[in-house]
């Protein structure tokens, strides 16, 4: 049973433009990584995650440095290097305990100091947005059981391909029926402006007023993959239905 105020949160998304969960994500990304920056970034806890993931991935990471919060940044740094300096050191402890001569305990030590330089984890926001990305997703699919959600889905820019694939792991038959119809009906729309576009960019048909289709590739990309992650919000080129 899908609570209220998830009901209503997915409907308002489904109001605006792009794949919902998109947005959703974009926005309650942008969201942890302010409150990483007020709250977090020096409790207990978070230094011990960002220490066994060694920090954040490459997107977040670059992400919390658009901020500009040098301060709470530069401390995350100091824990974050002397933490992977202390890696570092056992690293090469170990490898002065090599025995070339037992090659079973060379390979056993080598996998050891291997260990030891690689991340423990994943990184942090990235492990949090996959499972409230999964929450998000298996309440629109209850939704989606409804006739009238459903009606309103079709209204809106739908969800994106990688969204699809990954609703294809926790939908029920009917629904991802009802998804993969859908789609096929935005990808088929999506395919005739493409042909659209390089008809135009013919010389024959030059002079013909350019529409809609001198944006298919934008909104392809959109509908394969999702928005571009460095736009705010989430919003990217939008009714690429």
């Amino acid at each position: 049973m899908v609570g209220g105020y998830a009901r209503g949160r997915l409907e308002q998304l489904l109001s605006q433009p792009g794949c919902p969960v998109c947005r959703a994500l974009a926005e309650n990304t942008a969201l942890r990584q302010r409150w990483f920056l007020q709250e977090y970034y020096g409790e207990g806890p978070w230094i011990g995650r960002l220490r066994e993931s060694v920090g954040f991935c490459t997107s977040h990471f670059w992400g919390l440095s658009r901020s500009g919060a040098s301060y709470q940044l530069t401390y995350v740094l100091q824990y974050l290097l002397d933490g992977y300096r202390s890696r570092l050191c056992e690293a090469r402890q170990l490898l002065t305990l090599r025995n070339p001569r037992a090659y079973w305990r060379s390979r056993l030590l080598l996998a050891r100091v291997r260990a030891a330089l690689l991340p423990r984890q994943s990184c942090p926001l990235c492990a949090d947005t996959a499972a409230w990305e999964q929450g998000l997703l298996t309440d629109l699919l209850a939704l989606l059981a409804e006739p009238a959600f459903a009606t309103r889905y079709q209204q809106s820019d739908g969800l994106c391909v990688r969204h699809v694939m990954a609703a294809a792991h926790l939908a029920p038959a009917a629904v991802l029926a009802f998804l993969i119809a859908d789609l096929d009906c935005r990808l088929e729309r999506l395919r005739a402006e493409t042909v659209e576009y390089f008809r135009k960019a013919e010389w024959t048909h030059r002079h013909e007023p350019k529409g809609a289709e001198q944006t298919a590739w934008l909104r392809g990309i959109a509908r394969l993959v999702g928005p571009d992650p460095c736009l705010a919000s989430g919003s990217g080129p939008s009714r690429g239905r």
